[in-house]
């Protein structure tokens, strides 16, 4: 699959049941990007302006690399694969680095030590509050790397 400046946005990657991975890079044209239900292992998204990220119910996602984007929505439920999220400088509000915080511990992983697991979710993105904070300090107590401000 190639993606090219001329791509029209939004982009559905779900007719491409057996994609596993999916990296894009400082492609400007790239709004929104749903991969729902599919066989998607990696995913990154950097630098490409996109907003929206759907990835829900791909139970085989170990990564999402989504970093410096202005995120506005982001859909990850179904993913229990999930053992790096970076959505660095993203513009996230408290509610959603909140909501991407508790959906990691939810999956009540713990990662080993040599290569630990990784959320991050610091830069641009608003501070989390005292219930984010709390799920952070579980997900460390875990062995995860977490990044936040």
């Amino acid at each position: 699959v190639t993606i090219g400046d001329e791509t029209p946005a939004p982009i559905d990657l779900t007719r491409f049941a057996a994609l596993s991975e999916c990296w894009i890079s400082s492609s400007p044209v790239i709004d929104e990007v749903e991969f729902v239900g599919g066989a998607l292992h990696s995913m990154w998204l950097t630098s490409c302006g996109v907003r929206s990220i759907d990835v829900r119910d791909n139970v085989h996602l170990d990564e999402i690399d989504a970093a410096n984007n202005p995120i506005d929505s982001i859909g990850i439920a179904g993913c229990p694969g999930l053992r790096r999220l970076v959505f660095r400088d993203c513009d996230l509000d408290a509610d959603t680095v909140d909501y991407l915080l508790a959906y990691m511990d939810s999956l009540g992983v713990v990662s080993g030590t040599e290569y630990p697991f990784t959320v991050d979710l610091g830069g641009t993105n608003a501070a989390p509050s005292a219930t984010g904070l709390a799920r952070a300090e579980a997900l460390r107590a875990r062995n995860w790397a977490v990044t936040t401000n």
